[in-house]
């Protein structure tokens, strides 16, 4: 018997956090109790922790439910789109390897399903954490905000996107659509939806359906994080180029163009800050100048900018006090 959900967790070196994500997906039950039918495909992208025991382990207790495949992409999109090759289920769910998904989860996104046939995907709302799945203390309790949008979108999602272990699809609509860019390094979740609503309806779960932790920036992130935001800018510019009865006005193609870099902006002068403290100047002054890059407005304005510029010509006095 084929199975109604095909879950794919995607997942590198993520040792400690794996068994979180897939123990909740197991636990996802149906409105009498009973547990969904379900396969779990965990991909793993050539992890070098043990993160390979911990995905063979799952598979040996779980027969016929946990899938462990050991793959090798470079890039989120592909190792997600490696377990959607592998699917055989008509529903389609993603769960990050270090979020979890909230009880019920599936059971609201199939129940939409049911009322609204002729959907391409449901999404719901994420409630954002810190690692140990408390409060976040940077971000709104849930997003996107109230009220979700249904339909087509398209600037919604530009503007505030659903998170990726929201979305339940209709496989065989994901697989039409090339599932996710491989060649993105960031972004590709938010570009998938976007192709998507601009030929095919959504409907949206007005409540929270998963949450996901964030994480503090590393001091080795600033150059990863700016691959990401070249590539979102690349993306966001393809998609608002598109002329059709969904193009946003030129006011909102103005705001969904710049709005966004305020995030980047924060996360690059996270980072100069954190370096700071560590003494690391040269880190500090890469992610400071990537935030300059992106955004010179938004830096200005960001009192962490600021912040981190006191705490270098602080640093860089005392060391000349010590020559």
């Amino acid at each position: 018997m084929n199975p109604l959900v095909s879950t794919v967790i995607p997942t590198r070196n993520r040792a400690a956090l794996l068994g979180g994500a897939v123990r909740s997906a197991l636990m996802q039950t149906d409105t009498s109790g009973k547990p969904i039918s379900q396969e779990i495909i965990i991909t793993d992208d050539s992890s070098t922790d043990n993160t390979p025991e911990i995905g063979r382990a799952f598979e040996r207790e779980y027969p016929g439910v946990v899938r462990y495949m050991n793959v090798r992409t470079g890039s989120p999109g592909g190792t997600r789109n490696i377990g959607a090759d592998a699917a055989t289920a008509p529903f389609l769910a993603f769960l990050d390897d270090d979020d979890e998904w909230l009880a019920g989860r599936l059971q609201r996104a199939l129940d939409a399903f049911a009322s609204h046939p002729g959907t391409a995907f449901i999404y719901g709302q994420t409630v954002p954490t810190n690692g140990d799945f408390e409060p976040a203390p940077e971000s709104a309790p849930v997003f996107p905000p109230l009220p979700l949008v249904e339909g087509h979108p398209v600037a919604a999602f530009l503007r505030s996107p659903p998170h990726i272990n929201t979305v339940l699809f209709r496989r065989e609509l994901f697989l039409a659509h090339n599932g996710f860019d491989r060649t993105l390094s960031g972004f590709e979740d938010v570009d998938l939806l976007v192709r998507i609503v601009r030929r095919h309806e959504c409907f949206a779960v007005s409540e929270p359906l998963a949450r996901m932790r964030f994480h503090t920036d590393s001091l080795n992130g600033a150059d990863k994080m700016w691959a990401r935001f070249v590539d979102e800018q690349r993306s966001r510019r393809t998609h608002l180029r598109e002329r059709d009865a969904f193009r946003p006005s030129f006011k909102e193609r103005v705001l969904l163009s710049f709005g966004y870099r305020g995030w980047y902006v924060h996360r690059f002068l996270t980072i100069a800050a954190a370096a700071n403290k560590v003494g690391n100047a040269l880190v500090a002054a890469k992610a400071t100048h990537y935030a300059l890059r992106v955004s010179p407005l938004h830096a200005l304005k960001n009192p962490l900018f600021w912040q981190v510029r006191r705490s270098a010509k602080n640093a860089k006095n005392t060391k000349e006090q010590t020559v």
